[in-house]
């Protein structure tokens, strides 16, 4: 089952860094968390909103991932603080390996 949510962004696309944000100490490694959330994002302008947030100061050390270009992965934990921070996206919870049967596993890496 996976649970999708949607934030809202600022009208120019461009996220809201307040100046005292709140965030819990990130761990080093994206692999250091157990559950990971996807983050899609509508167009170019809502992505290029969030990268320019991962430059700042509360999640200047967040560990994250961009897979394809147009989306990226964060702990599930930064979800919150990256919507409140005004970035805007839908996240969806980042399947693992286990998460799927030995007959989806072979599909997958036929």
């Amino acid at each position: 089952m996976s649970a999708k949510s949607t934030t809202k962004a600022s009208k120019n696309g461009r996220a809201r860094t307040p100046a005292e944000v709140s965030v819990p100490e990130w761990k080093p490694h994206l692999n250091s968390y157990r559950d990971k959330q996807l983050l899609r994002f509508a167009n170019e302008v809502d992505l290029h909103a969030a990268i320019d947030l991962l430059w700042t100061e509360p999640f200047l050390n967040l560990p994250h991932c961009t897979p394809d270009g147009k989306s990226i992965v964060v702990p599930a934990e930064a979800v919150e603080h990256l919507a409140r921070a005004g970035a805007r996206f839908t996240a969806t919870r980042l399947k693992s390996i286990t998460d799927f049967t030995p007959d989806e596993i072979s599909k997958l890496r036929r």
